[in-house]
């Protein structure tokens, strides 16, 4: 059985196809903190400013109009107003580096902008406003730092700061590189069957390797890579408050979580997708034998479901909502189909799954005798 780990372990590890996906993370991972850089990501400054000039912007479009308060048009006035209020404060603490008013601010802004969503936005539907749930997250990271007295985050600084915005990137792209990095399991049983066949090992032990192989490197690429790179970063500049809150979805509600320990369950969550996607791919190869179409009819699922709002109900018994990390730990199937959706319930339906396609696959090898 060790024979048979090392073996698919090699296979997986260095082929030509996943050192493609292992390049294209390191360089994900190096290349993130240039962008962040590079553009001011996650720059309360700048990001005060847009918001700013947005509603200023939109303000102007009500001039030529009268609204009674009570109208649509009129509470939307008063929530543009609300929105520069909040801003004036943000740029008053910045200039004083006063904490507590940029969080009054932060709080007040938010609060205006989800004002803004329940108005659906009227007449003002060319305001730039973040998502709906990054609104609620920022409102809940600030409030935390209200009651714990802390002090929020003005720009990208530390190793702390990119891993925020690093493991958010990774939530986004996971799926997909999952998908490539498991898309040809199997298939070696399949192009080698003279060989491997008159294997002394059982047919759950092949699925076992099989799917340690891929959950090993997964391992390696979105916790060894990222651990390793914020490591040498916090060497130069800094490690920063690794307990800073980030929002996050646990279940049916958009709360605050440390930072580390926000990190360390986008993690789990993406080697549970592995271990899901292994046995899927596994399923799908012995059926087509073919890593395009493997790949392509998963990646097409994904796609859907990474760009829809919201999901009919009846699929939420099914993995297809739970195959996107950042809408599970965002919230947004949460505030669009208002069910008890949360990093949770996506872990216990995927491992569900799991279990179920596992054990599928057992019985078909076991009666072909594989």
């Amino acid at each position: 059985m060790r024979q048979l780990n090392t073996f698919f372990q090699r296979q997986v590890a260095f082929n030509q196809k996943n050192i493609v996906a292992e390049i294209f993370m390191a360089l994900l991972v190096v290349g993130s903190f240039f962008v962040i850089k590079i553009q001011k990501i996650a720059d309360l400054k700048v990001e005060t400013f847009r918001i700013q000039q947005s509603v200023q912007s939109s303000y102007l479009r009500y001039d030529a109009r009268t609204y009674s308060k009570t109208s649509s048009e009129g509470k939307m006035l008063q929530a543009l107003n609300r929105q520069l209020s909040g801003t004036g404060k943000i740029n008053s603490g910045l200039l004083l580096q006063d904490d507590p008013t940029i969080l009054n601010g932060q709080v007040e802004l938010a609060q205006a902008q989800l004002k803004s969503y329940a108005l659906n936005f009227a007449g003002a539907h060319g305001l730039l406003i973040p998502t709906k749930e990054s609104v609620i997250g920022n409102l809940a990271v600030a409030r935390k730092l209200q009651t714990d007295n802390g002090s929020p985050r003005i720009s990208i600084k530390t190793a702390a700061d990119y891993g925020t915005i690093l493991f958010q990137v990774i939530a986004i792209c996971a799926p997909f590189l999952i998908i490539y990095l498991v898309g040809d399991s199997w298939l070696i049983e399949l192009e080698h069957t003279s060989v491997l066949k008159n294997m002394p090992v059982s047919f759950s032990d092949k699925l076992v390797a099989h799917v340690k192989a891929s959950f090993q490197l997964a391992g390696c690429l979105f916790l060894g890579l990222p651990a390793m790179a914020l490591l040498l970063l916090g060497l130069v500049v800094g490690f920063g408050n690794w307990s800073y809150p980030t929002a996050f979805n646990l279940m049916n509600k958009i709360t605050t979580v440390p930072f580390w320990l926000a990190a360390l369950l986008i993690v789990v969550y993406c080697l549970t997708l592995t271990i899901f996607f292994s046995l899927v791919a596994i399923w799908l190869n012995k059926l087509t034998g073919n890593f395009y179409a493997t790949v392509l009819s998963i990646a097409t699922i994904l796609v859907l479901v990474t760009f829809s709002r919201s999901l009919p109900s009846f699929l939420y018994l099914t993995p297809i909502p739970y195959l996107n990390v950042m809408n599970i730990y965002s919230g947004r199937f949460l505030l669009n189909n208002h069910l008890p959706i949360g990093w949770l319930t996506g872990i216990g339906v995927l491992l569900i799954w799991t279990l179920a396609i596992w054990l599928i696959l057992s019985r078909q090898g076991s009666a072909r005798n594989e």
